[in-house]
């Protein structure tokens, strides 16, 4: 299976502008979790004394306990090997998991000049001089419509939003009266104020807490509202400690506008705090790539606390740099040239406040969360029960306005007055779909003349929905739809999910590749609504010889980020070969294969040494600074394999790469003694756009 992506060098994550030029190469690659520091979860009984027969396996001394969540950090003897440690924890019985703490990184600021419009707010058209490389002249009405919303209430006051971000410039004109005490993960101590390079935490805060009415600089739609500032390293470690602290101390809604690979110690801890009703907004990234196909934590949890928000940009579209996935990121918001709160330092070096224009779904989210607490202000004022996060989340996506197509689970831009205002009603999404070819050959995967049944999971996020209808309607010629419509037999509750399923059939001259858009109409007594999305179809069944195929990955085609190819080899071959080139000037390309399913890399599975979580054990990797890729399995077991070609680009390509880049993947195999032929060659050339998944950066 082979998947076509374009990994961009540099921060996911919002940096300090001044930190948010180049891009590292792998020989700069930055550090993935923190030396010699553990994150350990021991199974429920476990006693004191295997507790501690446990540590003592690895020296191990016990640092930091996380009660809420059950969870201890440990760290170990200096130049401990914490890979080697990890294993050695996770054959232990009476470990849960262990893990590195994992560092995450905030999503990147793309800063721009001096201006003070805020078109997200409201936008009257204006061209805004922001130096962005999305569309500046912006278009009447694409904004979260709060002139409206602030008809009905204008403030948020009781409402607690943690901004975890690093330090905030406290004492800004625009933020100190909405600020109130937080704490210094970094320091251990109650001054959370910005470090000496530290400007995100002040950007982001601008976004979800600019105080409103005070003559002075800018707003965020909740105009006043309590910002909790908690200031961290971005490490697992500090992160759990301050969802801890937000919890503890009050807050109704988390921002989290950062991201990393997949950590079972934060899920388990975000986990806990859907437990106790509290929102977690989460930045979806800004590598222009799809989540859906290289996940991004935590945006990527599935929870039913996470909301996973995208950026927009002044002409109500998606912005260039936005990470999407209509199975992970749910919406989009204002995030392309945000005018918003910052600090300088003046002649003296003191810091003083300042105002600029900087970019990143870094600012969607916290605009998301000041819309959220505006909701939960006004529905709460007009008699309703305290609001938890069902309510606002489900408030929140059944509110938006729609601006794209296929893209999102819900296809839209939040919108204030609609959050405030739409009646209950279920928001019934896709949240994951497959293939079930058992009648067939059984490989799970689209293959031509082939009848398989597509098991779709609809998912509920707001109220209960009963008689829950699905029709399938295929908008690919090479795709038929045989069964067309189901019906679930019990309602679907909210924060539940159930399987509709269909029959569909592949055209039998069917050719490699292609993206196989559907449309799925969902009713529920009154509610109804349409889900786009797009089955993938790769199928490689050459004869002995030779297979050349010349794809183009169309940059237009909301679903054409990802190229998949599935291979048999058959029984008795030797030396199999995948092997990967580029004649594009400045390519470069890695390669992952994999027996039996697809390769599920983290962003870092190109990190060497590979650190744990960033990719199965199974898949093997090519990983150097060339397109020259290759991997050689001298005794292949019979089956299926998959291959994933991933393209690297730098960060400052991203939204900016040429339309076409070719690439060349050869498959090899000297077949079974006896199978006739000499050696079987496939090649596989593809052209894609330069889509980007930034490579991280230390900060």
């Amino acid at each position: 299976m082979t998947t076509l992506l374009t990994l961009a060098a540099g921060l996911l994550f919002a940096l300090s502008v001044s930190m948010a030029s180049g891009a590292p190469s792998k020989a700069e690659q930055p550090p993935h979790y923190r030396p010699g520091e553990l994150l350990i979860k021991f199974k429920t009984g476990t006693d004191v004394r295997a507790r501690g027969l446990t540590m003592a396996q690895v020296s191990g001394q016990r640092a930091r306990t996380f009660q809420r969540f059950g969870i201890e950090k440990w760290t170990l003897p200096a130049k401990a090997d914490v890979s080697a440690a990890v294993r050695r924890l996770r054959a232990s019985k009476p470990i849960e998991y262990a893990e590195p703490n994992f560092i995450h990184r905030p999503h990147e600021v793309f800063p721009n000049d001096l201006d003070a419009r805020q078109w997200g707010l409201l936008n009257a058209g204006n061209s805004l001089s922001s130096g962005s490389t999305d569309p500046t002249d912006g278009l009447p009405g694409a904004d979260m419509d709060l002139p409206r919303a602030w008809d009905l209430q204008t403030h948020a006051d009781a409402v607690v939003i943690a901004v975890i971000d690093d330090g905030i410039l406290l004492n800004h004109e625009d933020l100190e009266e909405n600020i109130i005490p937080g704490w210094d993960f970094v320091a251990d101590d109650g001054d959370p104020t910005a470090g000496p390079d530290e400007v995100h935490g002040t950007l982001v805060a601008g976004a979800a807490g600019a105080r409103g009415g005070n003559g002075t600089g800018i707003t965020s739609p909740a105009q006043r509202v309590q910002i909790m500032p908690l200031r961290t390293n971005y490490s697992v470690a500090q992160l759990i400690a301050a969802y801890q602290y937000a919890a503890d101390n009050g807050a109704h809604i988390i921002n989290a506008s950062y991201g990393g690979a997949y950590s079972q110690a934060e899920f388990d801890a975000i986990e806990q705090l859907q437990k106790e009703g509290i929102l977690f907004l989460a930045a979806a990234g800004n590598g222009g790539y799809s989540n859906d196909d290289i996940p991004n934590a935590p945006s990527g949890y599935d929870l039913p606390n996470v909301l996973s928000v995208a950026s927009s940009h002044p002409q109500d579209g998606l912005s260039v740099f936005t990470q999407i996935g209509p199975r992970s990121v749910d919406l989009a918001a204002p995030g392309s040239s945000i005018y918003t709160t910052s600090w300088a330092r003046d002649e003296q070096g003191d810091p003083v406040a300042t105002y600029q224009f900087a970019e990143g779904t870094s600012f969607s989210a916290p605009y998301t969360a000041a819309v959220a607490a505006l909701v939960k202000a006004y529905r709460e004022s007009e008699g309703e029960i305290p609001l938890d996060y069902r309510e606002m989340k489900g408030r929140l996506m059944a509110g938006v306005e729609r601006i794209t197509d296929g893209r999102l689970a819900t296809d839209g831009r939040v919108n204030a007055y609609g959050a405030m205002t739409v009646l209950p009603q279920p928001v019934l999404v896709i949240s994951s779909w497959r293939i079930d070819d058992a009648a067939g050959n059984g490989n799970s995967q689209l293959d031509p003349g082939e009848n398989a049944t597509l098991r779709v999971v609809i998912a509920n996020q707001w109220r209960d929905a009963a008689g829950v209808t699905g029709v399938l309607h295929s908008l690919a010629p090479d795709l038929t739809v045989v069964e067309d419509s189901n019906t679930l037999a019990s309602t679907l509750a909210q924060g539940t999910g159930a399987e509709l399923a269909f029959t569909v059939r592949m055209a039998n001259d069917a050719t490699a590749h292609q993206h196989l858009p559907l449309e799925l109409l969902i009713s529920a007594g009154d509610y109804g609504v349409t889900r786009r999305f797009a089955l993938e179809f790769g199928a490689l069944k050459p004869a002995a010889g030779e297979l050349t195929l010349d794809e183009r990955i169309r940059e237009s085609n909301p679903w054409d980020r990802v190229h998949t190819f599935h291979f048999e080899v058959p029984d008795g071959a030797k030396n199999l070969k995948v092997t990967t080139a580029s004649t594009a000037s400045g390519a470069e390309i890695d390669l992952l294969v994999r027996y039996g399913a697809r390769p599920a890399p983290q962003f870092c599975y190109w990190y060497t040494p590979l650190p744990p979580n960033c990719m199965d054990e199974e898949t093997l990797r090519s990983v150097g600074n060339t397109s020259d890729e290759k991997i050689t399995i001298a005794a292949p077991a019979p089956g299926l394999y998959h291959a994933s070609v991933i393209l690297f680009t730098p960060t400052n390509r991203v939204g900016q790469t040429p339309v076409d880049m070719p690439y060349t993947l050869s498959i090899r195999f000297d077949p079974p003694s006896g199978g006739g032929g000499g050696t079987m060659l496939w090649l596989v050339f593809a052209l894609l756009p330069g889509l980007a998944i930034q490579r991280r950066r230390a900060t």
